[in-house]
C-alpha cells in the first residue's frame, strides 16, 4: 500500500523515482505536501541538490508551517506562495481541486485506451469521458478495455 500512494504524486515525480533519481522515501516525504507544483519543484531541488530523506521532510514540515501562519494572517483562504508557482490565475491550474492522482489515472488510461480520456469528480461519483473517431474505433477501445 505504501508503494501505491506513490502514484499520488505528479508524473514528472513518478518519472524521478522510477529513474531511480530519487528515492521511494524521498517520494513519499514529497506527498507529506498537498501541492503538485510545489511537489515537483521539490523533487527537482532533491535531484539538484542531492537532497536527503531527512532534508526533504525537514523542507516539507517547514513548508506547512509557513503556509499555516500566512493562512492565520491572511484572511483569503489560500497561501500568498501558491500563486507563483500556479501562475496566480486558479481557474487554468485544477489541480487543488483535483484529488492526487486523478491526472496520473486520465493519463494511463489515455495512453493504454490510445484515445482523449477526461475523469470529473463530484463529492459522491465520478465520471469517466472516453473520446472515440467513429464505431471501429469504439470497438477497438471496447477490446482494450475487456482484455
Amino acid at each position: 500500500t505504501n508503494l501505491l500512494r506513490l502514484f499520488q504524486l505528479p508524473p514528472a515525480v513518478q518519472r524521478l523515482v522510477g529513474e531511480q533519481l530519487i528515492s521511494a522515501g524521498h517520494a513519499k516525504a514529497i506527498l507529506g505536501h498537498p501541492d503538485r507544483a510545489y511537489q515537483e519543484a521539490l523533487a527537482k531541488r532533491t535531484v539538484a541538490e542531492a537532497l536527503s530523506v531527512r532534508d526533504v521532510e525537514q523542507l516539507v514540515r517547514e513548508r506547512i508551517e509557513l503556509e499555516n501562519s500566512l493562512d492565520g494572517s491572511a484572511a483569503s483562504g489560500a497561501a500568498p506562495t501558491d500563486e507563483p508557482t500556479s501562475g496566480g490565475t486558479g481557474a487554468s491550474e485544477p489541480t487543488g481541486l483535483r484529488p492526487p492522482g486523478l491526472l496520473e489515472l486520465e493519463e494511463l488510461m489515455a495512453d493504454h485506451l490510445d484515445t482523449r480520456v477526461s475523469i470529473t469528480m463530484t463529492a459522491k461519483r465520478g465520471k469517466v469521458l472516453i473520446e472515440f473517431a467513429n464505431l471501429e474505433d469504439l470497438e477497438r477501445i471496447y477490446r482494450r478495455i475487456i482484455d
